[in-house]
């Protein structure tokens, strides 16, 4: 039986059937509907998403990127590289958040040349908005939700880490590692808890995700969420 959910984002309400991710692919979400100026994303549920009510600020600052690739910058098309020097000649506050709005369909890679411009521009995290599976639909706005995570390009120090490894297969499918270590995706969150509590310093310790780009960022998603459960901090490694 699926629920509707409803998020609302700069004031246009995307309505969507609630199926959480399938454990075997990754796969769920919002059915899109399509946004002001023909921009339509289907979003990824999570579970763990923080109440984001400033993405519904008319000058938050937010990239989406459709099922094909497309990039927007608010409600302005992009190219991959006309985004930095739209983000570039844009003013914004030091507390400014950047909010990534990803089809959950579009292969990571569309999201590479967003995370990397959005290090260019001095932010060291990003927030990726969510469906919001506790949600029903009542009809009435409310406050978006969104999984925020550190950005990082390299492993810059010895530190206390557990790397997440996404990996597509020859067969299609994905493999989650932990560690170099294959585990059940149903059971990651225990893994990691796990793996951290082997560390000597397991306090200080980070979570580093790493993933294959050819993964529909569904999977992605639905990584980053089963890692934000666990209270250290997580960082997602841009390549």
């Amino acid at each position: 039986m699926k629920n509707t959910l409803s998020v609302c984002l700069l004031a246009v309400t995307l309505v969507s059937p609630a199926t959480l991710f399938a454990q075997s692919t990754g796969q769920g979400g919002a059915s899109a509907k399509e946004l002001q100026k023909g921009i339509s994303v289907e979003l990824p549920l999570s579970r763990t998403a923080s109440l984001m009510p400033e993405a519904d600020n008319p000058d938050a600052w937010i990239v989406s990127v459709t099922n094909d690739g497309r990039i927007y910058f608010g409600v302005e098309r992009a190219t991959s590289a006309g985004l930095l020097q739209k983000m570039e000649s844009r003013p914004r506050n030091r507390d400014q958040k950047l909010y990534i709005k990803a089809d959950m369909r579009t292969p990571f890679r569309n999201l590479q040349g967003v995370l990397r411009d959005a290090r260019a521009v001095y932010f060291q995290t990003v927030v990726f908005l969510t469906a919001q599976a506790d949600v029903a639909d009542t009809g009435v706005p409310v406050s978006p939700k969104g999984l925020e995570i550190a950005i990082r390009n390299l492993i810059t120090r010895r530190e206390p880490a557990v790397v997440v490894t996404l990996v597509r297969s020859e067969d299609g499918s994905t493999r989650v590692r932990v560690n170099n270590r294959d585990t059940d995706r149903d059971n990651l969150t225990s893994t990691l808890s796990e793996s951290l509590n082997d560390e000597k310093n397991e306090k200080d310790a980070t979570i580093l995700v790493s993933a294959d780009l050819r993964l529909p960022f569904s999977e992605v998603a639905q990584v980053i969420d089963a890692c934000r459960s666990i209270p250290v901090k997580t960082v997602l490694l841009v390549p």
